[in-house]
């Protein structure tokens, strides 16, 4: 799970479920908040900058508890294994005024008070080179037909609108240097994850290193999640 913080406005959040099938990393947005839902229909970048956050912490934390183990409107067991926060603009003090650095929001979240979050901060380096990782999670060869060694490895459900509004239509501004703002903190959210799922390894004693591809025994492999 990973957060985009805004200092007055809601933040942008995103749930990832990660799954090894054979050699492969396969990735599955099947949350976000706030949703379409949250904001009577309205996509987030269109309210972004508008709607002032009037949740405090503890109530963003007992979202997020839910939140974490909901698919659509399906009730799991799942558990988060780790959480992140943008380590550049993580400055909420838990109030419309926030603090000035990073450790202000991960200090307050962690307090039993506030919910007792864990938020923890990838390196800076690691969320700027996520932009190339993610599209080329995203691509697929359309010069053969989809099947299981042609498809994407990053997988958005469909009721993740503003995860799906935000991939397919964020772009760079016409210098082709400066991001677009306007749908940028899906895409933000989403390279944090990946910033820290890079420095979270994936280990399950159940799986060889060397096991055989997905693509030669897919029918022999059990699907292995490891929720962020």
């Amino acid at each position: 799970m990973a957060i985009d913080p805004h200092t007055v406005y809601y933040p942008f959040c995103i749930w990832i479920a990660r799954i090894k099938l054979g050699r492969e990393m396969f990735y599955i947005v099947y949350n976000e908040f706030p949703t379409v839902g949250f904001f009577n229909g309205e996509l987030y970048h269109k309210v972004r900058k508008t709607v002032p956050c009037t949740l405090s912490m503890i109530d963003l934390a007992t979202l997020f508890l839910v939140i974490d183990c909901t698919v659509g409107d399906i009730q799991t067991d799942a558990k988060i294994k780790e959480r992140y926060v943008d380590t550049r603009f993580a400055k909420a003090s838990g109030a419309r005024s926030w603090s000035t650095n990073t450790e202000g929001l991960i200090t307050e979240f962690a307090k039993p008070s506030n919910g007792g979050i864990t938020l923890k901060q990838p390196k800076e380096k690691i969320i700027d080179v996520q932009k190339d990782i993610i599209r080329e999670a995203m691509k697929i060869n359309d010069k053969i037909p989809v099947c299981s060694i042609n498809q994407s490895r990053l997988v958005v459900m469909p009721h993740c609108s503003n995860v799906i509004d935000s991939l397919t239509n964020h772009r760079y501004d016409m210098d082709n240097v400066t991001e677009d703002e306007k749908r940028k903190d899906p895409s933000d959210s989403l390279r944090i994850c990946f910033a820290g799922m890079e420095s979270y390894k994936w280990s399950d004693p159940s799986i060889e290193d060397e096991a055989t591809p997905f693509v030669i025994e897919r029918e022999k492999m059990n699907l292995n999640y490891s929720l962020v």
